[in-house]
């Protein structure tokens, strides 16, 4: 009977280009418990695949069409990514439609993984992959393959999507009709949502879990669609799974998913912490987000403490887990700070800042940056962490800032970028600022920001830009707080910076608060 079925199948659409249309009619034939019924489906088969589909889902009885419609829902958005990653075990895409369908936490269903195989029949497939690339999945080990659910034909989500079933005269169709964009940014939510909400357990990573998935292919996800889900209103969930001090990262303890290792900071910086991971990620929407949520005050006073390789010791350790375990610093820094630090990039792997900025004169980093604070707020960052060395190359920070537009002789954070040189001994810095308009008898103000992780002593911002230099050790053992770097030491060094500043008329004084402010 099944031979005499197929072939009388086959032979009536030879002349159709409907292999798919073939498979589903001997499917749904299959399902049939009676010679009768098979009989009388033969004499009304459908003429189209589109009225296939259509006695499909027709077919399903009506309390499982919800869960049937939330199945084939997040299939198409899954499908819509396009990356083989994203595929979903059984186990994982069930989870997901009972969360859709508040039916997580619930003991009151009897829905498992074969409703899915025989709810949507053959519109989907289980499928073996190899998932071997899954780099997030840990329970995966050299050519390990995984079960999958799939649509069964492109065909499917065609049918899903169209107009013609979304106004078709067949009210269950209707039911079923998908919006492309709809269904991408619904899923993409969903995902977000149970990656931000996932918990630290004490079992392996896995596919399986649908907490490891979301968490596993949120990057994925972001990477491909920020734009469109910052357009959608998904940024503040999004920056929320990027928050490196969020508790859902302690799930991926020892397989982290994002860049920045950040020690509990105020609640109220979440935001900052968000905008730096955005930034090292090279997620520019969704930095350009973040800065619409944050004022410039938030930005530059926040302190952030990373946990960073030392790169010297990463460079001359060539045990892997002694490097793991051991080449660690804890640094504190602001976001403005961090873009500069060379603590934060590794010159053995990846270059420095300036030949970085020096390929690309246009990283939307600084214009991230600058339009959220300001250039000279920018400007004072790179000069407090300025690479002496650099200034023979055309990428150095501070000459490109300039160029930019950044003003020499602002004070957005309560010093002027010479009088920051000038602490530093960055003879350097100075030499760039004085030919380019500074003010080498200009002070600070108390009206500006401060910025996070300089600690700047506030007597200091009174001192003029010589005088600093004179007391520059002075100050450095009365207020060991201070975190910025010298670059040079010693007498030569300082009598080289005082000739410099002293050739353009610098004056050795300090001015009361109170004049300040006249």
């Amino acid at each position: 009977m099944a031979y005499f079925t197929c072939a009388l199948i086959l032979r009536r659409h030879t002349n159709f280009p409907r292999f798919r249309w073939a498979v589903c009619q001997i499917d749904i034939l299959g399902r049939l418990k009676s010679q009768s019924a098979v009989r009388k489906a033969l004499l009304e088969l459908p003429e189209s695949l589109d009225e296939t589909y259509e006695r499909i889902l027709q077919t399903i009885p009506t309390e499982h069409r919800e869960f049937t419609r939330a199945t084939l829902s997040i299939l198409a958005g899954q499908s819509e990514l396009g990356e083989a990653e994203t595929q979903m075990t059984p186990g994982a895409l069930l989870s997901m439609v009972l969360r859709n369908l508040g039916l997580e936490w619930s003991t009151d269903h009897f829905y498992n993984i074969y409703d899915i195989r025989e709810t949507c029949g053959c519109l989907v497939t289980f499928t073996m992959v190899d998932m071997k690339s899954l780099a997030w999945d840990t329970t995966t080990r050299g050519h390990q393959e995984k079960e999958v659910v799939l649509f069964a034909h492109y065909t499917v989500k065609e049918f899903l999507y169209a107009d013609r079933t979304a106004h078709s005269l067949n009210v269950t169709a209707r039911l079923f009709a998908l919006d492309q964009h709809t269904t991408a940014m619904r899923w993409a939510r969903c995902v977000m949502e149970i990656a931000v909400s996932a918990r630290e357990t004490g079992r392996p990573i896995s596919s399986d879990s649908i907490e490891d998935y979301c968490q596993g292919i949120a990057l994925i996800l972001l990477k491909a669609w920020q734009q469109r889900m910052v357009n959608h209103g998904l940024a503040s969930l999004c920056l929320g799974f990027l928050d490196p001090t969020g508790a859902h990262h302690l799930r991926r303890r020892e397989h982290r998913i994002i860049r920045m290792e950040l020690t509990p900071v105020p609640a109220t910086s979440h935001l900052v912490g968000a905008l730096a991971e955005c930034l090292s990620q090279k997620f520019w929407p969704l930095a350009r987000a973040a800065t619409q949520m944050l004022n410039a005050n938030q930005i530059l006073s926040t302190p952030l403490l990373v946990l960073t390789p030392e790169w010297d010791h990463w460079r001359n350790t060539s045990n892997p887990g002694l490097r793991a375990e051991t080449a660690q610093v804890l640094l504190e820094t602001s976001l403005l700070l961090s873009v500069f630090a060379p603590e934060l990039h590794d010159p053995t792997r990846y270059g420095r800042w300036e030949d970085e900025i020096q390929k690309n004169d246009r990283d939307p980093q600084l214009e991230i940056l600058a339009n959220a604070v300001g250039w000279d707020a920018v400007l004072f960052a790179a000069t407090a962490q300025h690479y002496y060395h650099a200034q023979n190359t055309s990428g150095c920070p501070i000459k490109l800032l300039i160029g930019r537009g950044a003003n020499v002789n602002s004070v957005p954070c309560r010093a002027t970028p010479l009088q920051v040189a000038a602490l530093r001994w960055d003879y350097d810095a100075a030499k760039i600022l004085i030919d380019n308009g500074a003010d080498v008898n200009m002070v600070g103000s108390a009206e500006g920001n401060k910025l996070a992780g300089l600690n700047l002593h506030d007597n200091l911002i009174y001192e003029s830009p010589l005088s600093i230099v004179r007391k520059t050790q002075s100050l450095f053992r009365e207020n060991p707080s201070i975190r910025v770097r010298r670059v040079a030491t010693g007498g030569a060094a300082k009598l080289k910076l005082e000739q410099l500043l002293l050739g353009a008329g610098a004056k050795d004084f300090t001015i009361t608060p109170e004049i300040s402010e006249l």
